[in-house]
Parts: C-alpha cells; structure tokens; sequence
C-alpha cells in the first residue's frame, strides 16, 4: 500500500476519533445542563437522572440500566 494511502487512511480515522470525543465531550456537558434545568422545572427525565448519575455520581451503568428497565411503567402525555 502506498505511502500516501496509509496516511490518508490514519488522518481518517484520527479525525473521527477526534470527533467522536468531541461529540462525547459535549454530551457529557449537555447532560449536566439538562439535568439542572429539568430539576429547576420539576420534569422527570429518568434517562437523563440515570446518565447524570453514572457520569457525575459514579453510579455504575449496570445498576443504572437495571433501575431504568424496574420503573413502572405509566402513560406518557402526548399534546398536539
């Protein structure tokens, strides 16, 4: 394989790991913002609860997953 294209390929791939950190990066500061806002408004959002748990409170995302499939169920409010 020519020079050229195993640089070309490792440029590729180093620029998708960069933004895939980046994008990372980002969620784990959005998560937060979120989840200070739905506190402030009194919404629940237990997705965000359980991601805010494992990246800020050391909660394990084997007991967070756990906990999300061992809610009750319940209706959702759909307004149009």
């Amino acid at each position: 394989m020519p020079k050229t294209t195993r640089l070309t390929r490792w440029l590729l791939r180093a620029g998708f790991v960069m933004a895939l950190a980046l994008t990372v990066f980002f969620g784990v500061k959005t998560t937060l913002s979120c989840y200070q806002l739905a506190r402030q408004s009194g919404v629940e959002m237990p997705i965000l609860e359980q991601t805010h748990a494992v990246l800020y409170e050391n909660k394990r995302c084997q007991d967070a997953v756990a906990e999300l499939f061992e809610r009750d169920l319940k209706e959702e409010l759909l307004t149009t």
